[in-house]
């Protein structure tokens, strides 16, 4: 528990951190966020299936998992991501305001901030409530083996990428607001899936809707928020974002 708590608090403010850089960089180019962010989730889809069946490989029984290789991995892409992040050359313009707390309490004060801020803490609740808890409840429904916790994250990552890849043409389609109901109408679907399972591997037709449940809702969250941010608190706007979904949220 203690590795967790210190390993959350050294990861989480990356997203958020990495969202301002990304947004300084694309300027009004905004809506390409998406094709950005899909790398990550790319990543995601080869280390949960190469973690779930290397845990399988080197477990004795479905009783006895053994969760190193797991562990082995994270430690070694953690190293190549920071000897990149080391040698990354980017833009040191970020805009920064000395008075970015006082200006973002009066943002908080403006109701469409305001309802974005607890609609993205909201959406964190129902994120960590899947992860956090869906993997214990498929294991009370047989004790399926650590590959098909593999396969859902692989299919929540697949159609991910494929929303996020779309996602600048869907919200300028549909709208920051009519994306983010939909997103929500999306969590309800999913919650309801899941509390009707009888067979674990069901839930792999459920999975999928992760490509709306966090490909199209964050995308839309993160873009409206740089909209309505104003110049020099974007990165404490993403900040807001970011802490109120990854982490306070879930």
């Amino acid at each position: 528990m203690v590795i967790y708590f210190v390993g959350q608090n050294f990861f989480s403010p990356l997203f958020t951190l990495i969202d301002a850089i990304v947004y300084n960089h694309l300027g009004d180019e905004r809506r390409k966020w998406g094709k950005q962010r899909l790398w990550g989730t790319t990543g995601t889809v080869l280390a949960a299936v190469t973690s779930g069946y290397l845990m399988d490989l080197f477990s004795r029984g479905k009783d006895n998992t053994n969760y190193t290789p797991a562990f082995v991995l994270f430690a070694c892409m953690g190293l190549l991501c920071a000897v990149m992040a080391a040698l990354y050359r980017g833009s040191k313009n970020i805009a920064c305001s000395m008075s970015s707390f006082k200006d973002a309490m009066v943002l908080m004060k403006k109701p469409n901030a305001l309802m974005l801020f607890v609609v993205v803490f909201v959406g964190g609740m129902y994120i960590g409530l899947i992860e956090y808890y869906l993997f214990v409840h498929l294991q009370t429904l047989g004790h399926p083996p650590k590959l098909l916790f593999g396969l859902c994250l692989l299919l929540n990552a697949l159609p991910e990428i494929f929303v996020l890849f779309l996602a600048g043409r869907i919200v300028k389609r549909l709208g920051h607001v009519n994306c983010m109901c939909l997103a929500c109408a999306a969590f309800a679907a999913r919650m309801l899936g899941y509390s009707v399972l009888s067979d674990p591997w069901m839930v792999l037709f459920i999975e999928p809707l992760q490509g709306l449940t966090f490909g199209l809702f964050y995308a839309s969250a993160s873009t409206y928020g740089s909209l309505i941010t104003p110049p020099g608190l974007h990165g404490t706007v993403q900040g807001i974002i970011g802490s109120l979904h990854f982490q306070i949220g879930t």
